[in-house]
């Protein structure tokens, strides 16, 4: 497996065993390094950036001897998804006792409130995340009963609402502009999550929310990259 074959909470807080060849020289500075050591144990984190980094928990000659380093509580060295994006690696469905308590100290490393690490666990959202900043989203959003994609950085889920900032002007006046806060509706639609932002001049209150969700049904047959989703 590749970084892009996988989804986020398959990796995020997981423990992953990639065959790294020389990278684990990285950790040279951490613990002695042989030229067996191919093999690299690591767990995901989302950096200050909203970047996915590797930490390296430990290194060995083989998947099932990488133990090397573990017993060292601090990261033994970090990698971007950029870094690691074409590296194959396999995904530890049994964590042992010894990799999860270094992992939770590595956790607890990470700046993230507790509204942000509730969208990072909402699952339905994987297939819709960057693949190297997974807060952030695509969105569509409806203005002139029309949609326009537009990539929202999210901070918040709640009952009903996802809330994000718009991180690029958008190149059509949409009512919403640049780091304005907006409110984005989830819409389940054949079992694919579909997430939809009205326009700033849309009140989006209860009879509101109703009429929108209608209207998305009614209207997504018109957007082939939707129709994808839903036939894949």
């Amino acid at each position: 497996m590749i970084l892009e074959e996988s989804h986020f909470n398959e990796i995020y807080h997981k423990y992953q065993i990639f065959e790294a060849d020389a990278l684990t020289d990285s950790c040279k500075e951490m613990i002695d390094v042989s030229i067996e050591d191919c093999y690299m144990l690591t767990t995901a984190i989302v950096d200050i950036t909203g970047n996915i980094n590797f930490e390296v928990l430990a290194i060995g000659p083989s998947e099932e001897e990488c133990t090397k380093g573990l017993n060292i509580l601090e990261s033994l060295a970090s990698f971007t998804s950029f870094e690691l994006e074409k590296v194959e690696f396999g995904i530890i469905v049994q964590p042992t006792f010894e990799m999860q308590i270094k992992g939770a100290e590595i956790f607890q490393t990470e700046a993230c409130t507790r509204e942000l690490a509730q969208v990072r666990r909402t699952k339905e959202l994987d297939e819709l995340r960057d693949i190297h900043y997974p807060d952030i989203l695509n969105v569509h959003f409806l203005s002139d009963g029309k949609f326009y994609r537009y990539l929202v950085e999210v901070s918040e889920y709640n009952s009903r609402f996802i809330e994000g900032r718009m991180l690029k002007e958008p190149d059509r006046d949409i009512g919403v502009h640049e780091h304005e806060v907006v409110e984005i509706i989830p819409i389940l639609l054949n079992n694919h999550l579909q997430l939809v932002s009205a326009s700033s001049n849309v009140q989006v209150n209860d009879e509101a929310f109703e009429k929108l969700k209608e209207f998305v049904n009614e209207i997504l047959e018109d957007y082939p990259e939707i129709e994808k989703r839903k036939k894949s």
